[in-house]
């Protein structure tokens, strides 16, 4: 199920989903590199955490929870593995994520955050976070999308 604030509604409904249909090769790496799983917690593979480093009770004081943690590593910058179509890689890189998670079959389901900026000081923005759905445990409060200054979509 996908969830979006009103920005975002009107630029997906922009996107020209004819103009790029392969993934960049920066994409498709961290796609191929899969994801890493300790304990309860699930980052991108490419992040290489250090298990040793992987205290549950420091990751929760820091970052309030398990989910907390993973939005936070599991960040990544669109524009970092692309020149342009930024939210239409970021849609595509979904897809692909998708399809990933279901072959390497992952326990439960992913919160998938992508955000867009259509103008800043520095250009487009466009990210791709991600957390593992828990009960009790919530980053973004879907319900409150239209405060959001920037384009939204959530996937669940």
């Amino acid at each position: 199920m996908k969830i979006t604030n009103l920005l975002m509604n009107r630029l997906l409904s922009d996107v020209d989903h004819m103009q790029v249909n392969i993934l960049p090769a920066g994409l498709q790496k961290i796609i191929d590199s899969g994801f890493y799983c300790f304990d309860n917690l699930i980052t991108f593979n490419f992040i290489k955490l250090d298990s040793k480093d992987m205290n549950l009770e420091v990751i929760k004081e820091r970052f309030y929870d398990l989910s907390g943690f993973e939005y936070s590593h599991n960040k990544i910058h669109i524009e970092d593995y692309c020149d342009g179509n930024l939210l239409l890689n970021a849609l595509l890189f979904l897809n692909e994520f998708e399809k990933k998670w279901q072959h390497d079959m992952i326990c439960g389901k992913p919160f998938i955050i992508i955000g867009f900026e259509p103008e800043t000081e520095f250009g487009q923005i466009c990210t791709f976070t991600f957390h593992k759905q828990r009960v009790g445990e919530s980053v973004v409060n879907i319900d409150n999308l239209e405060k959001f200054s920037n384009a939204v979509l959530i996937n669940l």
